[in-house]
């Protein structure tokens, strides 16, 4: 393909088009700036019912295009009897794709593994295997497309173990990120609190809760600053979790934002922090999105071990034992971890990963 212009494109997505924007979304919206006419398909609404929706977002391009669907089967039908579902399914998603593009030039499937036994169903003149989050059932399959990407490199590996054609490509930088850091003045905080930061959805089973309530608990003359979901759901740890958060008067819940204010208030913190707690099967911590977009503000990033930044001087890293006090001496030396050179190393490497960069990267091997 010698170029992505005026393309039809197929997203494929297992989730949902809201406020929290993944890569898949963000590719979207790229492809479609870009000059591209882009469908974004995501998985059937748990709902059970019969729908079939195709809508422009008010605040993307006019050549993005949402379809969602309801099937009007419960989704647990899927663990009993797959083949009825998938057919069902099937069924729901040509009629979509009738209502969308006479032929598609390019398709990229980020994770409908339970969804399609493959993609020969889809007439695109490439394919795209665009898996992120490595798992125990994740299969080196290629599901019929013809060349695969991951921002992780277990999957990377155990793709191109069975010698399949797969490369590794690092998260993007959404447009935003870029805009609100060339906005910004770099300085360091020297008259307020110190700001900490973190971007995530605080409910997420692999977050060490633990260590993040010791890191608030003993540095309560420091105010953290959590941007993402933080509401509970049924769950009893969950809920505990929620209150103990809401209790704290040093933690500011911003709950979840458009990229574009979370790039500007990402702005105003002194340090970012990433505190995982992977289990080895369903979660590796081999890459994080954050860590692009915490980098772009410049300010220095303490992290738990991730992978992809193993050998990387970007990033501060220390294992969960010695966290607090890897935390607590960067605080003592903010000024030297958020010198001018640094700050600007930085985010010239998030900025050589945004997702018009990873675009051509793509283009270049496909």
């Amino acid at each position: 393909m010698n170029s992505l212009k005026n393309k039809n494109v197929l997203i494929l997505s297992p989730q949902p088009w809201n406020d929290l924007k993944l890569s898949k979304h963000h590719y979207a919206s790229t492809l479609a700036e870009m000059g591209n006419n882009v469908v974004f398909l995501c998985s059937p609404e748990k709902q059970v019912g019969i729908k079939s929706t195709i809508y422009h977002p008010s605040d993307q391009s006019s050549t993005l295009m949402i379809a969602e669907y309801q099937i009007p089967i419960p989704e647990f039908v899927k663990f009993k009897f797959l083949k009825f579902y998938q057919l069902v399914n099937w069924l729901f998603v040509k009629s979509l794709l009738k209502k969308t593009f006479k032929s598609i030039d390019l398709c990229i499937d980020f994770g409908h593994h339970s969804l399609y036994k493959d993609l020969s169903k889809i007439k695109a003149s490439k394919k795209i295997l665009f898996p992120v989050d490595d798992f125990e059932k994740l299969e080196p399959k290629m599901r019929g497309a013809d060349i695969g990407f991951s921002v992780s490199n277990v999957i990377v590996e155990k793709f191109q173990a069975a010698g399949l054609n797969f490369h590794f490509i690092n998260h993007g930088l959404a447009q935003e990120f870029i805009e609100s850091q060339k906005n910004h003045i770099l300085n360091t905080n020297k008259l307020e609190r110190i700001k900490v930061g973190y971007s995530g959805n605080l409910m997420i089973p692999f977050l060490d809760r633990v260590l993040f309530k010791d890191l608030i608990e003993q540095n309560t003359n420091v105010d953290f600053h959590c941007f993402g979901k933080y509401q509970s759901d049924g769950n009893t740890k969950n809920r505990q979790w929620e209150f103990w958060l809401s209790q704290q008067t040093n933690v500011k819940l911003h709950g979840m934002l458009d990229t574009q204010n979370l790039a500007k208030n990402m702005q105003k913190m002194d340090v970012f922090i990433l505190l995982y707690n992977p289990d080895g099967k369903n979660y590796h911590a081999e890459n994080s999105h954050k860590i692009l977009e915490y980098l772009s503000t410049g300010k220095v990033v303490l992290s738990t071990p991730i992978l992809s930044y193993k050998s990387s001087k970007l990033i501060e890293t220390s294992i969960p034992k010695n966290f607090l006090a890897s935390f607590k001496k960067i605080l003592q030396s903010l000024d030297v971890h958020n010198r001018y050179d640094k700050m600007q190393q930085r985010i010239e490497f998030a900025q050589k990963n945004s997702y018009i960069r990873q675009v051509e990267r793509i283009l270049k091997l496909i």
